[in-house]
């Protein structure tokens, strides 16, 4: 799949959510890598990423709002530091939505292993971060 179709079925997915409703699409932006090809893949990744969300805000303005988070906000909001490690956040999502029971981490029905869960529990984070943003824009 080169650049052209990423950025395509990226916009055609969006934009059937945004049929019916307003639609909040939110990233945490990926910074550095230990190799240059993955750093090269990351930028060129979030440069699609980018410009296809700027597309839709701009040709859907009412209904698509676009959220930017960066991973040291997601790690401060977790564990109050800037280097808060994946198993402080993963377990700051545990104590406070599931259980961790024989290696596997469990939210209502959902079953995750490790590795997995890391990116569950980052999301996670990433909708308190931007439930809280909305809410001080929105005070009910």
């Amino acid at each position: 799949m080169d650049a052209k179709e990423i950025a395509y079925t990226l916009k055609t997915h969006i934009e059937s959510f945004l049929r019916n409703l307003p639609f909040h699409f939110v990233w945490e932006i990926p910074v550095g890598s230990k190799s240059s090809r993955a750093n090269r893949l990351l930028g060129m990744t979030t440069g699609i990423v980018a410009a296809t969300v700027s597309d839709i805000e701009i040709h859907h303005p009412d209904v698509f709002f676009s959220h930017t988070v960066m991973p040291s906000a997601v790690k401060k909001k977790a564990g109050n530091k800037k280097n808060t490690s994946k198993e402080e956040i993963m377990d700051k999502v545990i104590t406070k939505y599931g259980t961790l029971k024989n290696g596997k981490y469990k939210i209502g029905k959902l079953s995750f292993g490790k590795g997995k869960f890391e990116h569950v529990a980052d999301s996670i984070i990433l909708s308190e971060i931007i439930a809280e943003e909305l809410n001080a824009h929105n005070p009910t």
